[in-house]
């Protein structure tokens, strides 16, 4: 009876450690993200930054609160970078940015992390995301924003 108990516990284990696998995010540098495959969660640290340009690419009007943004793997805004998609707010809401301006500039940017604090494109962020390849670059849409 014994045995039959261990065995079980054992196959029980086995299954756990088996299913798991591949579901937590793997962490990434910015450089590394668009050698992941499609739809492959990451968690990624950097800064956010916005566009060259604050026109955004809005293909249908369900897309008029998502953004476009930079990740930048520095923060002087240099080094690597990645075209990350995130939800805009006019709420507050956890995992999304406030809602931007039609012109918006760097010091517009308010970003609010998983645990409800605000912070700005001054800090640094660990993103957790999925990598979307459909597009040339890929991209990197937002699910998480935590501080490190």
């Amino acid at each position: 009876m014994r045995l039959l108990t261990v065995k079980i516990y054992l196959s029980t284990v086995m299954m756990a450690v088996l299913c798991s696998c591949g579901t937590a995010p793997a962490t990434v540098a910015v450089h590394e993200v668009c050698r992941q495959t499609d739809n492959k969660r990451v968690f990624v640290e950097g800064y956010l930054r916005p566009r060259q340009s604050s026109d955004q690419e809005l293909t249908d009007p369900a897309a008029a609160n998502r953004y476009n943004m930079l990740l930048v793997e520095k923060s002087s805004g240099t080094g690597a970078f990645i075209t990350v998609l995130i939800e805009g707010t006019g709420s507050h809401e956890p995992n999304r940015i406030d809602k931007l301006p039609i012109s918006y500039t760097y010091n517009d940017v308010r970003i609010n992390t998983s645990s409800g604090r605000q912070v700005t494109a001054d800090d640094r962020l660990l993103i957790t995301g999925s990598v979307l390849k459909e597009s040339k670059p890929c991209v990197l849409q937002v699910e998480k924003i935590d501080t490190p």
